[in-house]
């Protein structure tokens, strides 16, 4: 951590060695001079390793733009801000966990231009009540555990076509309560969706990729609006886990898919609506 003084009203960097020089007179900084020191006009405080954003000390700006050039975010790096906005440009390859944690005002994550980002790690936008929509790049192979817990304004997610996701952690999108909404690409490459991954949202549809191998346990327990579950074409999903539909009380009938081999212990317990299932053709 670094504090700034009270009446600097400059950005401060700190440079790969740690070093910042300040001229307390005229309330100026002056870098060390190596080539990771670079000082701009803004008003907020950054903290920075020469490559990656690792905090700030300060009040951020409603509208945040991160600096071209910057390589990535470091874990807990703007937790807590209360911008609205933010911009990223395309130099970011990496994002660290809870990097965005409890941002509670910023209302869309646009992260299309990210594409060299390969994994949003654990609790990257833990509780950030106030995100209404995240698009996320192609790149993105892997979405950590309880990526999205909690953030309870959010509506929709959408999937890049040609997305590599293959791997969707636990918890991803837990007690999202007004998630309705999400678009996997048509070609996507998603494999699992994990424990809980979206247990107590407020999903109503869903069409799971034909990638999908595995829906683990929970995976939409207590999803209570879910009416409506269907498996994409030439569906390869060979397993579906304990308590994976519990509680789905919305859901009136479900296919599944040939290729299923096994479904966990009270995959649909608590279905109180679910009048028909059919499992390989057969009623």
């Amino acid at each position: 951590q670094m504090e700034a003084p009270k009446h600097l009203k400059a950005q401060i960097q700190a440079c790969r060695e740690g070093t910042v020089y300040e001229d307390s007179w005229d309330e100026k900084l002056y870098n060390c001079g190596c080539p990771s020191c670079q000082i701009s006009s803004d008003d907020w405080v950054y903290v920075w390793d020469g490559l990656d954003i690792v905090g700030y000390v300060g009040k951020l700006p409603k509208k945040l733009e991160i600096p071209l050039g910057c390589t990535g975010l470091g874990p807990h790096a703007l937790a807590g801000g209360q911008f609205e906005e933010i911009i990223l440009p395309d130099s970011i390859v990496s994002i660290g966990k809870e990097a965005f944690m409890e941002c509670m005002n910023v209302k869309n994550i646009d992260m299309s231009a990210c594409t060299k980002v390969k994994e949003i790690e654990e609790k990257t936008f833990y509780n950030c009540d106030g995100i209404e929509s995240v698009s996320l790049p192609l790149s993105v192979k892997t979405i950590g555990a309880y990526s999205f817990y909690e953030c309870d304004s959010l509506t929709t997610v959408t999937f890049a076509e040609n997305s590599k996701l293959t791997s969707m952690g636990e918890s991803v999108f837990i007690d999202c309560d007004s998630l309705t909404t999400v678009i996997f690409a048509e070609n996507s490459k998603l494999t699992t969706i994990g424990d809980s991954a979206f247990a107590n949202s407020g999903l109503q549809s869903i069409e799971i990729p034909a990638s999908v191998t595995q829906i683990r346990s929970f995976a939409f327990q207590e999803c209570e609006n879910l009416a409506t579950v269907t498996f994409a074409e030439n569906s390869q999903l060979t397993n579906i886990g304990g308590n994976a539909f519990d509680y789905c009380v919305a859901l009136t009938k479900i296919t599944i898919p040939a290729s299923v081999t096994s479904i966990g212990d009270r995959a649909f317990t608590s279905c109180s609506n679910l009048t028909a299932v059919h499992i390989n053709n057969v009623s």
